[in-house]
């Protein structure tokens, strides 16, 4: 699902977010609601710097995964993750809002990245 900007919402069982690009300054939200959810922030390159306005992701019920993925990122970047946020890595200041999975998969590029963790939320957290 490419969204420009505005809401998503996923109801029943195994859904699957691609959330590739956003519009500048245009707040996007994603839910689901049940089910098992994979969230996949990324582009058909793997990079999220057309992630150009906060996204907030939202998961509910069920086995869910988001994977945020700049692994074809080749330049060296920064970013920070928190229990509840992703920042840095090419996104726009506003950033990524999360919440409510099990799993979080971070990739990060080929260039020399950094990765401030100051906190991580209550499921597993992997960061390649």
């Amino acid at each position: 699902m490419f969204l420009g900007g505005g809401a998503g919402t996923g109801t029943g069982v195994n859904n699957t977010f691609n959330i590739q690009s956003t519009a500048a300054a245009t707040p996007v939200t994603v839910t689901d609601r049940g089910g098992n959810a994979t969230f996949n922030v990324a582009s058909a390159s793997r990079l999220v710097n057309s992630i150009r306005s906060l996204v907030t992701l939202t998961a509910d019920g069920g086995t869910d995964t988001l994977n945020f993925d700049d692994g074809g990122e080749t330049a060296s970047q920064s970013g920070t993750l928190t229990a509840t946020t992703i920042t840095g890595f090419g996104l726009s200041a506003a950033g990524l809002t999360y919440g409510g999975f099990e799993t979080l998969n971070l990739y990060t590029g080929s260039g020399v990245d950094t990765v401030i963790v100051s906190a991580t939320h209550a499921g597993a957290t992997n960061i390649d």
